[in-house]
């Protein structure tokens, strides 16, 4: 029971004090003139800071912007390599069905040549003798 007397007193002496403060704040200005001006200057820096990083985010923004304009024209000359690519896989893929045609068809092409041939010198024979 002591312990809690001590603690009232405690408490309404912590009370009291408050009290004393609070009155004498009713009576003058929350700050002084000095405090003021060293809030505002804060104040002053922190808007300086924030100015410095708003420059810093719009060259960001601008840069962000060429990098857009060169993402999109080398996306477009991968585009334009990728369609030549293409056109040289379609070239060398019939150029080797081409070869690979004429390898296996070369007996054919021989023959035929060579009856054609005979046929033009058979023709010449009959016509000049």
């Amino acid at each position: 029971m002591p312990e809690i007397l001590e603690e009232i007193r405690e408490i309404k002496k912590c009370v009291k004090e408050n009290n004393v403060e609070i009155e004498k704040i009713k009576g003058q200005d929350w700050y002084t003139n000095k405090d003021l001006y060293e809030m505002f200057c804060g104040v002053q820096d922190n808007l300086t800071e924030l100015n410095m990083n708003l420059s810093k985010y719009n060259g960001l923004i601008e840069d962000r912007k060429v990098d857009a304009e060169h993402i999109k024209e080398n996306k477009e000359l991968i585009n334009e390599v990728k369609g030549e690519i293409k056109q040289c896989q379609i070239i060398h893929s019939t150029e080797k069905k081409v070869k690979k045609i004429i390898k296996e068809n070369i007996n054919w092409i021989i023959i035929i040549i060579t009856f054609l041939l005979g046929l033009f010198i058979d023709v010449n024979t009959l016509i000049g003798g």
